[in-house]
């Protein structure tokens, strides 16, 4: 027997009429239908919640559960009202003790060189297992860019990891030029989230908007009279950008039957295509209604790197 005790509200993002044929073919009573823009809101009882939310996530739709209204949520929202102190107490203290241990060592970046001897040196150098707000970690990279073949090192506390990165020494047969001062340059458009300089002078910093084959790293530094001396610029950015895919449907018909389908195929198809300097971190979509066709774009969110 359906449960009727109460129902979930959801909000969607996108092409009203492409998300209203999603929950269509679901087969789910939808009630309290709103459109603000393409916004689209809509209740369904909960026994109907799962269904509804496995069809937006086939379908590629963005939504977030907005509230619940019925006899269940009412009684929860009560009791919740009076261990909402104890709770928020016992919360904090947990999650302090907690990002206080330090309970992994990761190491990225070294392909040559032993990570667990760069992990031993880590494990050595903290003070206990409870590192509480140690944030100073320049001694620990100190020692970490002894070790030969690393170049640079950089040590942070993620919660109750120690997250080391190492830049590695290039091996001697892969230099073959080191004295022409060159720049190092955007490959496209984006926004910088990382910027560590090895050699070279910065002309950008975090959160800058950047255009393809704008300097990121500049080709000289300058001492400590302010003379300038020309380098090979040399460093690690990485910045968030967006790339499109366009296609188009010959008639509305077409689009209902077949798009829900091929958003996620292209999807999955992008993200295997990314190299190892790629992430992927997220994606939209929008529709736009032609004279005679329905064009659909893609947007996938990467961070890449430039090094």
């Amino acid at each position: 027997m359906q449960n009727n005790l109460y129902k979930i509200r959801f909000e969607t993002e996108g092409f009203k009429e492409f998300t209203l044929n999603a929950l269509w073919r679901t087969g789910v009573c939808v009630s309290r239908i709103k459109c603000r823009g393409n916004a689209l809101r809509f209740s369904v009882y909960d026994s109907d919640s799962a269904r509804v939310k496995a069809a937006l996530e086939r379908a590629g739709i963005k939504y977030s559960v907005v509230g619940a209204q019925g006899f269940i949520p009412k009684a929860r929202e009560f009791f919740t009202r009076y261990f909402l102190i104890a709770g928020i107490a016992v919360s904090l203290a947990a999650t302090a003790l907690y990002s206080s241990f330090t309970g992994e060592i990761t190491v990225s970046g070294a392909e040559r060189t032993d990570p667990r001897k760069i992990a031993e040196i880590v494990e050595e150098s903290l003070p206990s297992p409870f590192v509480f707000g140690m944030k100073d970690f320049s001694a620990i990279e100190r020692k970490i860019m002894s070790v030969d073949g690393v170049a640079y090192a950089s040590v942070v506390k993620q919660g109750r990891h120690i997250v080391v990165e190492i830049v590695e020494e290039l091996p001697l047969v892969d230099i073959t030029d080191t004295q022409t001062p060159l720049p190092l340059a955007a490959n496209e458009d984006g926004e910088i989230v990382r910027i560590v300089v090895l050699r070279g002078t910065a002309a950008v910093k975090t959160g800058d908007k950047i255009k393809a084959g704008q300097v990121l790293i500049e080709p000289f530094v300058k001492d400590a009279e302010g003379n300038a001396r020309a380098v090979r610029a040399m460093g690690i950015v990485e910045a968030k950008v967006r790339r499109t895919e366009t296609w188009e449907y010959a008639s509305e018909e077409e689009f209902n039957a077949n798009a829900a389908e091929e958003v996620l195929r292209r999807k999955q198809a992008f993200e295997t295509m990314l190299t190892e300097d790629e992430k992927f971190i997220g994606y939209s979509f929008d529709v736009k209604k032609l004279d005679k066709s329905v064009q659909i774009s893609i947007y996938y969110d990467i961070i890449t790197r430039v090094a």
